[in-house]
């Protein structure tokens, strides 16, 4: 079976290991929620993939993005 391809919504390129970006992290994937303070029948979703990378370059200039909490504990 082929691998499911992503690509991230910031900077277009692929979302694999061998991107310069990769993080262990990666795919990280973008929830939009439209009319978000309306009935949940009302609201509709779409998802967006990225790099964790391009989400902190973006997001970093607004709003800490803590990684250490995205981080799963070691078993």
């Amino acid at each position: 079976m082929k691998e499911l391809q992503y690509q991230c919504c910031f900077c277009g390129e692929g979302i694999g290991d061998s991107s310069e970006k990769f993080h262990r992290l990666d795919p990280c994937a973008l929830v939009l929620i439209a009319n978000r303070r309306a009935a949940e029948s009302q609201q509709a979703e779409q998802q967006f993939f990225c790099h964790l990378a391009c989400f902190r370059k973006i997001v970093e200039r607004h709003a800490p993005v803590e990684i250490e909490t995205l981080v799963p504990p070691e078993d």
